[in-house]
């Protein structure tokens, strides 16, 4: 069993640069209806996701879909992300979907 740690700095650069540091690990910002999405599409999420792909991970929108796939509409959009390292990111999405009847948002 793979041990893991949790980190959280309260920032997403941080988190993210030791993902890219240690070549493992998941950022995840979780959405609900009853708080609002913080990190933007264009700043934060979006180049973030692309260098994180570009390095081989995954990364993936509220709904489990590939961030590359985004449409911007405006440019204050907010969104919630998923990403990491491939095999970390697809392990939560994996539990995320399959632990209810119905699959959950990410």
């Amino acid at each position: 069993r793979d041990k893991l740690t949790l980190r959280y700095t309260g920032g997403m650069v941080p988190d993210v640069t030791q993902i890219l540091i240690k070549g493992s690990g998941v950022f995840a910002t979780p959405t609900a209806s009853r708080f609002k999405v913080k990190l933007r599409v264009c700043f934060e999420c979006g180049p973030l996701a692309h260098m994180i792909t570009c390095a081989g991970g995954r990364a993936l929108d509220e709904q489990g879909r590939p961030y590359d796939d985004v449409v911007v509409c405006t440019m204050d959009q907010r969104s919630g992300i998923v990403l990491g390292s491939a095999d970390a990111v697809e392990k939560l999405r994996t539990a995320l979907t399959t632990d209810k009847a119905k699959p959950s948002k990410l």
